[in-house]
């Protein structure tokens, strides 16, 4: 990938990170700590016990994670069997270049 390319592939990704609502934000970065990926229900167990719901409840965080995919911060990488609920299910991942920008983000503010 030439230079021009990447640093416009980079300035798109930034655009939409600052666009994010909260809850959006919230559910990327905390899918960010997967490296190897994550269910709904596996997120949403770990974003309860950080605080930022009620409840463990999957519906907490899945319309959010659809949002993202059709942002295209993060993708579906294939399924596998769900730590919480033992069935399989898609597993969600943030994009590395996505994951990239945003960290830069966050350490230059």
């Amino acid at each position: 990938m030439n230079a021009i390319t990447y640093e416009t592939r980079r300035e798109s990704y930034r655009k939409v990170l600052r666009s994010l609502g909260n809850r959006q934000s919230q559910v990327f970065t905390n899918l960010m700590i997967h490296q190897h990926g994550a269910t709904a229900s596996e997120l949403a167990k770990d974003m309860h016990s950080f605080g930022h719901f009620l409840t463990s409840d999957r519906n907490n965080v899945h319309p959010r994670l659809n949002e993202l995919v059709e942002l295209g911060l993060v993708r579906i990488l294939g399924k596998r069997e769900c730590k919480v609920t033992h069935k399989t299910v898609a597993v969600y991942h943030a994009v590395p270049v996505a994951v990239d920008v945003a960290l830069e983000e966050l350490f230059n503010e």
